[in-house]
């Protein structure tokens, strides 16, 4: 808030405050965080390229956005606004970064983007004409648009080659839809593309479950009473569960405590892939999900926000980070403290006979849960040590020195003691409840490094089992490969036959009905020779005499006695007129008696 306002709402300051302060604790804590350093290096910077010095407020804000609290800016025209949008930027380690801003005024994008950059972003949803639609899609494809802000309409069916960046404003409806989404960015092979999700600060966050109560019987509620007389102890000692976790909540649906539910609910897969942290990999979250085969080649180049170091909640670049598969007492691989060449972290051996204890730290959603233990633990502490006191929770242990003990992994109260004289955080009950403290800290650890060896073994199960289903479906499908194989071959070959078959019958019903033809013609033949040898030997009729059949001279030749002396004599002195074309010129004539030939 403004100078100028100081005076309007000093409760509202004084909460904003408080906010930062805790944001630049749980900062410093984590990654070594400096809230000094990081000021003047944002000043400066606004010194050398502006010549003026940002104010207090713009310097406040700026720091709430590099510590991801969201913060609400009231202040006058023309106060310096847009100046916390740019001094994160002007920080040295987000070189190369740019911020979205978006403005609801076409006044003020007009005042601050330029002309020249407001004809490169244009907007798309179903309510625009289609002609209208067509129109920036075809500007989009050839590049005279390079920002196009649009609802699902502009993710669905569209193959633009050069997207490089894919943002994503709001959770998808699951795990899919979100690669789906992604999808649009690097279709052409030589793209390296980047895909955004930008979820809400409430998608991490818990709230008690609300519970209705149904209305009581009068014998119910006597019963209760009743119950509660006989035994006040176990009910006054019951440990009372916190209404909600400290931020970010890194759990999947089925590990949130069960008088716990979401801020703001998300597909459980979704919820999964968002709450990843180092040294896991989105790749293999994806990977896990959609049952996809282990990969056999690492990827060239950045994998994803996880991999590169720049995962949505800090971690310390010099900290080491727990591995998925957890230590155990013999050799094991473990990710190296330094990325390779391709920006990923190998697996090295840890010989045996070191300490497998786990890093030094602990990080993500085990830092989380160990905060909540030890709070926990306090409300316990409160109720069975001071019961009738007017102490709190807060008072037994500051949030402060709980998020010091949840993230250092102190092995002795000593250690401890040392380390808390060495900082400038202090626990006057350290030597009364250190020990406690301690052991439920390493009874948490234990349970984690026994929940990993558990998840490792199912995992490494599952996989066994999947290459197992794989290679009995691989050989199935050979079988069955080879049955059908076989089964053609089969059909083929009776085809063959059935068709081998047709062609002789065929044949043999054509050699039938030629002998047939044949015969019929042979039998016709020698009825017609017959009937003229009958003609020759019969009596003399008038007329022209008929016409000799066809091969009555070569049978009369061959059988001679058919004929009567009278027929002979007829025979020779037979007036035969036959074409030349028709003769043998081998037989002779004299053979065929007096034919006169023309």
């Amino acid at each position: 808030m403004p100078v100028d306002d100081e005076g309007r709402h000093p409760a509202l300051r004084q909460r904003s405050a408080g906010v930062l302060e805790d944001a630049r604790l749980w900062a410093a804590t984590e990654y070594g965080y400096n809230s000094e350093h990081t000021r003047a290096t944002m000043n400066a910077a606004l010194k050398a390229r502006a010549n003026y010095n940002a104010h207090s407020w713009q310097l406040d804000v700026a720091e709430a956005l590099l510590l991801r609290v969201d913060c609400l800016v009231i202040a006058g025209t023309g106060s310096g606004k847009t100046t916390p949008f740019l001094l994160p930027l002007l920080l040295p380690e987000n070189k190369g970064k740019f911020a979205l801003i978006i403005s609801p005024l076409l006044s003020l994008q007009a005042e601050q983007y330029p002309a020249a950059a407001q004809a490169k972003i244009d907007y798309l949803h179903s309510h625009r004409a289609v002609s209208a639609r067509r129109r920036r899609l075809r500007r989009f494809r050839r590049g005279s648009i390079k920002i196009l802000v649009c609802t699902d309409i502009g993710a669905m069916g569209q193959d633009i080659p050069d997207i490089s960046q894919a943002i994503r404003l709001g959770a998808p409806e699951s795990l899919e839809v979100l690669k789906q989404y992604f999808g649009r960015a690097g279709r052409d092979p030589s793209v390296l593309a980047d895909g955004h999700l930008l979820l809400e600060r409430s998608c991490f966050q818990t709230q008690k479950k609300a519970v209705r109560k149904k209305q009581k019987t009068a014998a119910a509620a006597a019963v209760d009473a009743a119950q509660a007389l006989l035994a006040p102890t176990a009910s006054a000692s019951a440990p009372t569960q916190p209404d909600n976790l400290p931020f970010p909540v890194l759990l999947p649906d089925d590990q949130l405590p069960a008088h716990l539910d979401w801020r703001k609910k998300l597909d459980p897969s979704l919820r999964v892939y968002a709450s990843a942290q180092s040294p896991s990999c989105k790749r293999d979250v994806s990977d896990e999900y959609f049952g996809n085969p282990p990969r056999t080649v690492v990827p060239t180049g950045e994998c994803c926000d996880l991999c590169s170091g720049n995962g949505p909640f800090p971690i310390h670049p010099d900290q080491p980070m727990h591995p998925t598969t957890p230590p155990s007492v013999s050799s094991v691989s473990t990710p190296a403290s330094t990325p390779n060449q391709h920006g990923k972290r190998p697996l090295i051996n840890r010989a045996e006979g070191t300490n497998n204890a786990g890093p030094k730290y602990r990080t993500g959603a085990h830092l989380t849960n160990c905060k909540a233990a030890i709070d926990r633990w306090a409300y316990r502490v409160i109720k069975r040590d001071y019961e009738d006191g007017p102490f709190t929770a807060d008072m037994l242990v500051s949030s402060t020195v709980v998020t010091y003990l949840a993230h250092n992994r102190f092995q002795s109260l000593d250690e401890l003691c040392a380390a808390l004289d060495q900082s400038t955080r202090s626990w006057g009950l350290v030597k009364r409840y250190g020990h406690e403290v301690l052991k439920l800290l390493a009874q948490l650890d234990a349970d984690l490094e026994a929940q990993r060896c558990n998840a490792a073994r199912e995992k490494e199960d599952k996989r066994r089992q999947r290459e197992e289903e794989r290679a009995a479906e691989v050989e199935q499908r050979q079988i069955q490969f080879q049955a059908a194989l076989a089964l053609r071959q089969q059909a083929a070959d009776a085809r063959r036959a059935e068709a081998e078959r047709v062609r002789v019958e065929k044949a043999a019903r054509l050699l039938t009905r030629q002998q047939e033809r044949d015969c019929a013609r042979a039998e016709k033949r020698q009825k017609l020779i017959d009937e003229f040898i009958g003609k020759l030997n019969g009596p003399r009729r008038s007329g022209k005499p008929p016409r000799p059949p066809e091969g009555f001279v070569d049978y009369i030749t061959r059988n001679p006695q058919l004929l009567t002396p009278e027929g002979r004599t007829r025979w020779d002195n037979y007036p035969l007129r036959l074409p030349l074309a028709s003769l043998d010129v081998n037989q002779s004539l004299p053979m065929l008696g007096n034919i006169s030939l023309s």
